[in-house]
């Protein structure tokens, strides 16, 4: 799946990449905060990647949609920075989070068209050094 990740530090961008070795996601990171200005970013894309201080609110979410994003995945153990009412509000639903669901923090995903927001916690599948 093609995502681009925003918000992306180095740590992230080391973590995530280890991760998807296997599955074989096309990650593209953006040191850029989602917002209005910046959602144009992942044009093409299927999914985004968000952190706590990336805006997605309706109208962010509605220029995803536009651009053929269906997915919103956030890395944060937190959502408040999501506007859930504006992101259950379609009807299609989202593809799976294998990806993102091993990095020790619930996930939450929604898809950008609507359904319901899904919960997945993390496997931790390394101990911590």
């Amino acid at each position: 799946m093609k995502t681009a990740v925003y918000s992306a530090r180095r740590y992230d961008k080391t973590m995530l990449t280890l991760a998807n070795q296997d599955a074989g996601h096309e990650l593209r990171f953006l040191e850029d905060r989602l917002s209005l200005e910046t959602a144009t970013l992942a044009r093409g894309y299927e999914a985004v990647c968000v952190f706590v201080n990336d805006t997605v609110d309706a109208e962010v979410l509605e220029v995803l949609a536009r651009q053929g994003t269906r997915l919103v995945a956030t890395r944060s153990t937190g959502y408040n920075h999501v506007d859930a009412v504006a992101a259950q509000a379609g009807h299609r639903r989202g593809a799976g989070d294998r990806l993102f669901s091993q990095f020790g923090r619930r996930v939450r995903r929604w898809p950008v068209a609507g359904g319901q927001p899904q919960d997945r916690a993390r496997q931790r599948t390394h101990a911590r050094g």
